[in-house]
């Protein structure tokens, strides 16, 4: 039975794997990852550094308040015991002024971090789209096929990155302050124990210091065994949901045609392979997530009973007091967190690392090279001219040989020939979105281009919008809009110029095809290429269509892909495509 959806993610929710993850481990994804960060602070290093450094040093100033309170509560206690209370007040009162410089200091170093986190984003977001909007590449990656949804990676994967990044690099910079402050007071508090029962003749000092730093060191091996099956997880996760919502997308876009088709249990099917493959990898997720989740947790319970244990010999001989059990507690913890700081980001710092690998991803596709094949580049001549142009398939293999051929403003030149000659290819070479082939194309510097294909691209927004695209609508154009639509035999829908709507769902193929066409005679191109682009229409309003762009664009090339006939009329040469070569009618050179 035939898949009815791609093989390849399921084997990616069956095997763990995605190809984000099969290119070299941690290695490539932490260099990138340091790449990234430094190319940002490189752009913003006085606002974005400087608010970064701020944020590093309220967190370690916060440690030090927070260590001075822990203090003055072991003083309380200590003073509780000895059934003191006139210092208790007191340090109560900087117990609570510790707290409120600690409270004021954690909201200033959120605000740091908010406003570094949208700043970052504006720079990697340019830098995407710059790379995936200039030169078409958006069209030479999606032709190619070797990178999904790379809208996903822009616009969630920058903003994971950008706040897991914030969250976890300056808070592991800023552990340094802790480790030294509470490794100091941890050491200060290790009683020498005495090694002669074990036949060393010395004294182990700060004991308690290397148990918290053995400990650390142990258990944050532990959590990356236990763990280290939670980034690929990830990745694979954030692969099929980007398939579940653009398989969902698709169905919304396309509902009239499954409706008519009555292909909602096709698509039903589907969704709930691709939910059934989120699923799976669920399973593997949680189980990750559960690993993690222990190694987090088990240290915390221990801790409720280790420091009392480690004090409990020398409180018995009198030489620490009650209240030092919070104080080596709360130092214990500290040196813990502080030094084994990946094992309370591990979660955190996978959901980094498969952001990482997304955005790297992404980063080879953008500047992989494109197939160079056939030339393009531009001139001050008037004219389009072909020289020794062949249009390959992308196996390399001849699509159809054109030969020379020039085209100048005012031509009216028809492409014909059977389906899957290659009659679009052409278009699409010559137009510099088809590299396959050799040759070159030189077009015109000056001049401008539109292209009216068969399923004309109707953007969400007003029909004034859609008329004028890719320019802004003006109003002082409103009159003639009207007038457009009115010649178009679409003057009920003058009234609503300015409606914002999802027009390619309430307006019919045909209607969209006549919306086209005066979006190309508001724009007055030099060049008009029109491939199929009156599929949708009948006789009469196709002739219709070719007459006002004969009278509003009469210095324009309009060069047409059709079937039928009838648009021969409006054209006078005549380009055939047969056997993978042309035969020319007409005046053509």
């Amino acid at each position: 039975m035939d898949p009815v959806i791609d093989p390849t993610i399921g084997a990616s929710a069956a095997t763990n794997l995605s190809p984000e993850m099969l290119s070299g481990g941690t290695g490539p994804d932490l260099r990138f990852t340091l790449r990234l960060v430094a190319s940002y602070f490189a752009a913003d290093r006085w606002v974005g550094g400087g608010l970064v450094i701020v944020y590093i040093l309220l967190a370690g100033g916060g440690s030090f308040f927070m260590l001075k309170a822990q203090e003055n509560l072991a003083d309380i206690t200590n003073a509780l015991a000895a059934r003191q209370g006139g210092p208790v007040l007191g340090l109560a009162v900087i117990v609570l002024c510790l707290a409120l410089v600690f409270l004021i200091t954690s909201l200033i170093t959120e605000w740091c971090q908010y406003i570094v986190r949208i700043r970052a984003r504006r720079y990697y977001t340019d830098n995407s789209l710059a790379k995936w909007l200039t030169g078409n590449r958006f069209h030479s990656i999606e032709r190619a096929g070797n990178l999904d949804y790379p809208e996903q990676r822009i616009q969630e994967d920058i903003y994971i990155f950008i706040e897991k990044v914030l969250a976890l690099g300056p808070g592991m910079i800023a552990s340094v302050v802790p480790m030294v402050l509470y490794s100091t007071k941890l050491w200060s508090l290790s009683l020498p124990i005495p090694l002669t029962a074990i036949g060393l003749p010395f004294n182990l000092h700060g004991a308690f210091f290397f148990a918290a730093g053995g400990f650390t060191l142990f258990w944050t091996y532990v959590t990356h065994i236990l763990g280290r099956d939670l980034t690929a997880s990830e990745v694979v996760r954030q692969n099929l949901e980007a398939e579940f919502r653009h398989d969902m997308a698709s169905v919304r876009e396309n509902s009239e045609a499954i409706a008519f088709e009555r292909g909602s249990a096709h698509q039903a099917e589907r969704l709930n392979g691709v939910f059934g493959l989120i699923r799976q990898n669920w399973r593997r997720y949680t189980v990750a997530q559960i690993k993690v989740r222990f190694c987090l947790n088990f240290p915390s319970m221990a801790f409720l009973v280790l420091p009392s244990l480690m004090c409990a010999p020398f409180i018995l001989d009198g030489k620490m007091q009650v209240g030092d059990i919070q104080l080596v507690g709360a130092s214990f913890n500290a040196v813990y967190l502080s030094v084994g700081v990946v094992i309370q980001m591990y979660a955190q710092l996978a959901i980094l690392r498969s952001a990482a690998a997304r955005l790297r991803y992404l980063d080879e596709r953008l500047n992989a090279a494109t197939p160079v094949g056939i030339g393009h580049s531009m001139t001050a001549r008037p004219d389009i001219g072909v020289e020794g142009l062949s249009v390959f398939y992308p196996d390399g293999t001849m699509m159809v040989n054109v030969g020379d051929l020039a085209i100048r403003r005012g031509d009216r030149l028809l492409i014909k020939g059977k389906s899957g000659a290659g009659k679009s290819t052409l278009l699409r070479a010559i137009a510099g979105i088809w590299p396959f082939g050799r040759g070159d194309v030189v077009l015109p510097a000056d001049s401008k281009v539109s292209f009216l294909p068969q399923r004309a691209y109707m953007p969400e927004g007003t029909l004034a919008g859609l008329m004028c695209y890719p320019s802004e609508p003006d109003p002082a154009l409103d009159e003639w809009l009207a007038e457009l639509l009115g010649l178009f035999g679409l003057s009920r829908l003058a009234p609503r110029l300015h409606e914002y709507a999802v027009w390619r769902n309430i307006l019919s193929p045909g209607e969209q095809q006549r919306v086209a066409a005066a979006r190309a005679i508001v724009n007055r191109p030099d060049y008009l290429f029109l491939d199929e682009a009156t599929s949708a229409l009948d006789s009469h309003s196709e002739a219709n269509l070719y007459s006002l762009l004969d009278e509003h664009l009469p210095d324009a090339a309009i060069i047409s892909i059709a079937h039928r006939r009838t648009v021969e009329q409006f054209h006078t040469k005549t380009i055939d495509v047969i056997d993978g070569g042309v035969r020319r009618y007409g005046n053509i050179s």
